[in-house]
């Protein structure tokens, strides 16, 4: 529907790049606020994980502030490596939302109404956007929904991991493909999500910024040129793909869109960067482009021909005033189109396509950002590269070691008394197995191996009110036994040297379905994951 001079006026207020551009009344139609899908959960109050990341995503899709204590909490998980848990409750909270999206669009008229479709697009790129920065596992499921040409119906997917750079240098940069996991959804679409430019503890660091920086080259060329095998096979082996990301990952989308136009029905890029080639100022139908605030990013290179614009403006949940460096990032950073009493406008094709000063300076600013920071990150990739290198051989040292350990400890009888030899060998054992652990675990710090568990979709649970929504999907007991008995495990083993105790530990295993709280176990973190010690049972 047509805006009227007061709505112009708070765009072009918020819209500061566009200055020099007038824009007009018939530049931008509102999108009905009448079809926005309000979606808001309330904090779980049983698991901490779950209730910490509940809080992330009220920033990031509904603007709320984020409370001190919980960055302070999680400040190395981001700088370093976050947890399992960690990511498994993101993974459960991402499902959540999906899932309060799919109930809110029960509520909508049937067949679904244009405005309708728009907000519900906007939101369920905003989640997926999201998603593909907390490392899902291959087999990993998520249940989404679908657009059949009605209404949206959800479709169950399965995850596989795709490698787009060298898992030597660095750690990879990953894109993400869901095919449909059941019979029943084989024509429903492939998904095809892209991450962006990513937090220091998250595979692909490096490789984002390079990607950003990479010199005379568009944003996120220079991943799309290096997966670009995996890519071909991946998106050539489907039916139809949509594809999201955000920031560099929605530049990728418009690659991706581009070079395989018969195959991506849609793409959708949220606050891309533009293109310096002309060739990609074609026609491109299959793009939606969403963006909002003062974004500056949208006036980097380019935009294509044909794409459908989308504006977010927002409301005063966020910010009354949007004119700040720190404001201009929260508008390229947050999920602007799911926050309360934000207002979407389509903007028309060819006034995205003005502004080639603007634009040019933007370039300029860019190659200067080359210049400056291009030789870091080769640096720092290289530095990277070091360093899992020297993990790997310490890993390789760790585990012969603790091979040597093995040996040693193979022959010693579970029966009967020790010899003073056999107690000295033992010992000596225990000794070797402490060692290679140890180099072990130094070598998993500095070239960690990135294996993450597989996240099954908890069932669905319906709910007419999405404040209210359950909080019992979270970490199953089961995983959670698991992890504790392996951790559990260590100190029994780095302590133990009376003989008598030894012939306990070799000589009992715990059952499958012990209770950890019945021994006192429990799991701090994730120290032990991928090393040797977790075929190991614990101790009764």
């Amino acid at each position: 529907m047509p805006i009227n001079e007061s709505q112009r006026a708070a765009i072009a207020s918020h819209w500061r790049m566009r200055k020099g551009y007038p824009l007009k009344v018939n530049d931008i139609d509102e999108v009905s606020p009448d079809g926005r899908p309000e979606i808001r959960l309330a904090p779980p109050e049983d698991n901490a994980y779950a209730r910490d990341t509940r809080h992330i995503f009220n920033v990031l899709l509904n603007g709320d502030s984020l409370p001190k204590e919980i960055m302070s909490s999680y400040f190395l998980s981001v700088l370093i490596h976050p947890s399992n848990k960690l990511i498994q409750a993101i993974q459960t909270e991402i499902q959540l939302r999906l899932d309060a999206l799919s109930d809110a669009i029960r509520r909508m008229p049937t067949p679904l109404p244009e405005e309708n479709k728009t907000w519900v697009d906007a939101q369920l790129n905003n989640i997926l956007s999201y998603a593909a920065f907390f490392e899902y596992a291959s087999g990993s499921t998520m249940r989404i929904p679908v657009y059949n040409g009605t209404t949206y119906l959800d479709v169950e997917y399965e995850f596989e991991r795709l490698n787009l750079t060298s898992t030597f240098v660095g750690s990879p940069y990953r894109a993400y493909g869901l095919r449909p996991r059941h019979e029943k959804d084989k024509e429903a679409p492939s998904q095809l999500l892209f991450m962006g430019t990513t937090f220091p503890g998250s595979s692909g660091f490096l490789w984002t910024l390079l990607a950003d920086v990479f010199p005379l080259t568009s944003v996120g060329t220079i991943l799309t040129f290096l997966g670009r095998n995996v890519l071909d096979r991946w998106i050539n082996s489907q039916n139809k793909v949509i594809a999201h990301g955000q920031s560099l990952g929605g530049s990728m989308c418009i690659n991706v869109a581009l070079k395989y136009p018969d195959k991506v029905q849609q793409a959708f890029a949220l606050v891309p960067a533009g293109h310096y080639r002309q060739k990609h100022k074609q026609c491109a139908n299959n793009i939606t482009v969403i963006y909002g605030g003062n974004d500056p990013v949208c006036i980097v290179g380019q935009m294509p021909k044909g794409c459908k614009y989308i504006y977010a403006l927002p409301g005063d949940s966020v910010s009354t005033k949007r004119k700040g460096l720190m404001d201009a990032l929260k508008s390229h950073a947050l999920g602007l189109s799911c926050h309360p009493r934000t207002r979407l406008f389509k903007v028309q094709d060819d006034h995205m396509l003005k502004g080639a000063r603007s634009r040019q300076l933007m370039g300029i600013l860019h190659f200067m950002s080359w210049v400056v920071m291009f030789p870091l990150v080769l640096t720092a990739l290289s530095i990277n590269f070091f360093i899992r290198s020297f993990g790997k051989i310490f890993k390789l040292i760790g585990h012969y070691i603790d091979l040597a350990g093995e040996l040693l400890l193979d022959n010693i009888p579970t029966i009967g008394k020790l010899t003073q030899a056999q107690t000295i060998r033992a010992k000596i054992g225990i000794y070797f197995q402490k060692i290679g652990k140890s180099f072990f675990k130094l070598g998993s710090i500095l070239s960690p191996d990135g294996v993450r568990p597989v996240f099954i979709a908890p069932e669905r649970t319906p709910t007419t009110d999405e404040q209210t929504v359950s909080s019992n999907h979270t970490l199953s007991n089961e995983s959670e036994n698991e992890d504790t008995l392996i951790a559990d495990f260590e100190p029994l083993l780095a302590t133990t040297s009376e003989p008598g105790i030894l012939y306990n530990y070799w000589s009992f295993q715990a059952t499958p379905g012990l209770d950890p709280k019945a021994t006192g176990a429990r799991l701090d973190d994730d120290l032990f994951e991928g090393s040797r010690l977790t075929s190991i049972s614990c101790s009764a």
